[in-house]
């Protein structure tokens, strides 16, 4: 059975708190507080946000499994025959960071799908729950295609990837033969970028998150270390320890093995960035741009803070256009992490793009 919960508003964006730190404001009240809240303010809905329930087995308790309840968009539910997009968010965040792209393509009749994962927002778990389950890449892609069986989409025509959700990303493009086409929006890269960087501390501050009674005193202090590496409005609560896990299980070869299988596909893809971005700095961008995924530099379009647009070079790359593999990029001279919001119609008119030749129609 799925729950239909309307999503009411293009700026909505849960911080659920720990219920342990913040005993006042539980997890699902707060949820159905801030959905009221938005329902107010919007009077035509764009898309639905549904309830998916799936397990997924214990890391601790090998032969446990764990039931889990995942919010999903699908803007347009049971519709098998649409073209589709898939979101996967970043971390920590939810589905509902791809808004304004969401609303202005269901206004283009594409089907949006995107589940929130367990442990952030709009897909809270109970506390025991978080450390019984399974932060690899392997497990999280395991759970996107269980979602996306329930959801019944059977051809993915756009996998679109946000940030650190491009590490599901680049194995499912790489290894799933669902997706048709790669989309990524400032996606974490084959190499290390700043904010993970060293690895070790990286991997003991996910450690300390595991032991449950340092969790009062690290939570505000995790709180300010998000804020102090470019992750505005980000608050204290269980989703930071799930990003921590999250980050600490990947493995950089992983993505630039991944990068050699998509490019040996040729499978269609773009790539968008934006120099400006705090989290992920340009130079890592650009290693994973045009030394993994060989993206031709004229093919990748600068962009100013005018909106004007002109090739990042007007050297041809030597391929005639009939044997040219569909490969573009966008650099965004501004509009930080999250690029698609300030962004999103020249990133809606790339995708459009991407949709149709991989539909071989006119989206």
């Amino acid at each position: 059975m799925t729950t239909v919960v309307p999503v009411a508003s293009k700026c909505f964006h849960l911080s659920l708190r720990n219920p342990r730190l913040f005993p006042q404001r539980s997890g699902r009240p707060l949820l159905k507080e801030k959905l009221q809240h938005h329902a107010l303010g919007v009077a035509n809905l764009s898309h639905t946000l549904h309830r998916v329930r799936t397990t997924q087995e214990s890391i601790k308790n090998p032969g446990q499994t764990v039931d889990l309840e995942l919010s999903v968009i699908d803007t347009h539910p049971n519709d098998k025959d649409r073209p589709t997009v898939v979101g996967i968010h970043g971390n920590p965040g939810s589905s509902v960071d791809f808004e304004p792209l969401i609303q202005q393509l269901s206004e283009k009749n594409i089907r949006f799908v995107s589940p929130t994962f367990p442990g952030f927002e709009s897909s809270e778990v109970e506390p025991w729950k978080l450390y019984h389950l399974d932060y690899t890449t392997s497990a999280r892609m395991s759970l996107l295609e269980q979602v996306l069986q329930q959801r019944q989409v059977n051809r993915v025509s756009v996998l679109m990837c946000h940030s650190a959700g491009s590490w599901v990303g680049y194995k499912m493009a790489a290894e799933s033969e669902l997706v048709n086409s790669l989309c990524l929006l400032n996606p974490t890269c084959a190499r290390p970028h700043k904010s993970v960087r060293p690895q070790f501390v990286i991997h003991f501050v996910a450690w300390l998150m595991r032991q449950q009674s340092l969790h009062f005193a690290l939570m505000p202090l995790l709180e300010k270390a998000y804020a102090q590496i470019g992750f505005s409005g980000v608050k204290a609560g269980d989703h930071l320890m799930v990003a921590q896990q999250i980050i600490s299980n990947q493995n950089f070869e992983d993505t630039a093995q991944h990068a050699k299988q998509i490019l040996e596909k040729q499978l269609p893809l773009l790539f968008a960035y934006a120099l400006n971005d705090k989290i992920i700095e340009a130079p890592v961008s650009e290693d994973m741009l045009f030394d993994h995924l060989c993206v031709p530099k004229d093919s990748v379009m600068a962009v100013d803070t005018e909106g004007n647009q002109t090739p990042l070079s007007t050297v041809p790359s030597g391929q005639d256009d009939e044997n040219r593999r569909f490969a573009q990029g966008l650099q965004f001279a501004r509009g930080g992490h999250i690029v698609h919001k300030p962004h999103s119609h020249i990133i809606l008119d790339r995708v459009l793009k991407l949709l149709a030749h991989v539909e071989g129609t006119h989206v």
